[in-house]
Parts: C-alpha cells; sequence; structure tokens
C-alpha cells in the first residue's frame, strides 16, 4: 500500500488502484472548479465589456445628436430670416384669395358671350 495525500493534507493508506483512481478523479475536481471559476470571471469580464459599449454607444448617439441639431439649425436659420423679412400671407390669406379668385372665374363664366367656332378665312 503506498500513501496518497488527498486534497484536504491528510495521510491516507489506500491500495495502488484505488490510490490512481481517486488521483484522478482528484484531479478532474481540480480541472472543475478551475474551469468554473474561470467561467465566472469571463462571464464578468464580458458584462463589464458589455456595459462600457453600451454606454460608448448612447454617448456617442447623444453626441451625433446634438450635431446634427447645431448643424440643422445652423442651416436652417438664414432660411427662415428671409423668409421673415419677406411679406409671406398666411394659409388663411391664402385659402380666402383662392376662395375668391374662384369666385369671380365662376361669374365671368357666367357673364361670358357663348363662342361660337369662327370658320377659317378663305384666301
Amino acid at each position: 500500500m503506498t500513501k496518497v495525500k488527498s486534497v484536504r493534507k491528510k495521510t491516507v493508506i489506500r491500495p495502488p488502484a484505488q490510490s490512481a483512481l481517486s488521483s484522478v478523479r482528484a484531479n478532474i475536481e481540480h480541472m472543475q472548479r478551475s474551469a468554473e471559476a474561470l467561467l465566472s470571471r469571463r462571464r464578468k469580464e464580458f458584462e463589464k465589456l458589455v456595459r462600457q459599449t453600451s454606454k460608448q454607444w448612447e454617448s456617442r448617439s447623444k453626441r451625433f445628436v446634438s450635431t446634427l441639431e447645431k448643424q440643422v439649425t445652423k442651416r436652417i436659420e438664414p432660411l427662415v430670416k428671409r423668409l421673415a423679412g419677406q411679406n409671406l400671407a398666411s394659409r388663411r390669406e391664402v385659402q380666402s384669395l383662392s376662395k375668391h379668385v374662384q369666385e369671380l372665374e365662376q361669374a365671368l363664366k357666367r357673364h361670358a358671350p357663348s363662342k361660337k367656332p369662327v370658320p377659317p378665312e378663305a384666301n
């Protein structure tokens, strides 16, 4: 029989075949614990990376919107000033004028003499 140190550091005497199996089993358990610890660390790192990336994209999108608003404002302000400088009719005024023009056209049609086709003059 051989002496084998167990995981708990106690000396245990086991037969050689059982000793080899125990050793393999202990190594497998150790590898499993190591793999689980590694997986846990990697999961935490991944979650941290996802949060950072999410914050970066949010920041970028806010900067993009802000820049876009500034550019639009910069380009639209001169147009608005030009339009405001002109005496533009309001929508109500345009509708009123349109209605008045239609009434005049109808009155003109009612009072206009009927047109007869004029024969072409023979030369």
